[in-house]
């Protein structure tokens, strides 16, 4: 089985000397929440207590930059935490929702500002668009909440 460093090695090698493709990792699925990561990794219940998953995805993005990756995939509760330990990471952030849509099966998702004033550079919105009933007002509403957003932090 191939590790995230081989895979990360192998993507490197083939971009050779050129910036582009932006090479990023997942760091640990939105739709999982803490209990999925102990089920998955099935550990016993004597090492649950210890187990936070903020700093699980600190330190596999620390082995993801080690690996010469250019960024990270993270859900939106962990931005804020990885902005702080590493102010000029790329952060893509997955599981988007406008203020008061479904999460659906993201169990760690925020809002566009939430995600912006935790430290996210890009937002991933695919199903409030996609299933909306009015796809270019959703998107217009998503987009204003997050100029909003913008705007109020560089303030």
């Amino acid at each position: 089985m191939q590790s995230n460093a081989d895979t990360s090695a192998a993507a490197i090698s083939a971009r050779a000397d050129k910036q582009t493709p932006t090479l990023l990792q997942v760091t640990l699925l939105s739709s999982w929440n803490r209990a999925d990561f102990i089920d998955y990794l099935q550990v016993p219940p004597k090492y649950q207590l210890t187990i936070d998953l903020d700093n699980y995805v600190v330190y596999k993005t620390e082995m993801i930059m080690q690996s010469g990756c250019d960024g990270v995939i993270a859900s939106g509760t962990s931005v804020t935490k990885l902005r702080n330990k590493y102010p000029n990471l790329l952060i893509v952030t997955p599981g988007i929702r406008p203020s008061g849509a479904s999460a659906d099966d993201h169990k760690r998702s925020l809002t566009p500002a939430e995600a912006i004033r935790a430290g996210a550079d890009y937002l991933v919105v695919g199903r409030p668009i996609r299933d909306s009933r009015d796809p270019k007002g959703t998107a217009a509403m998503i987009q204003n909440e997050i100029a909003q957003a913008l705007a109020s932090k560089a303030a």
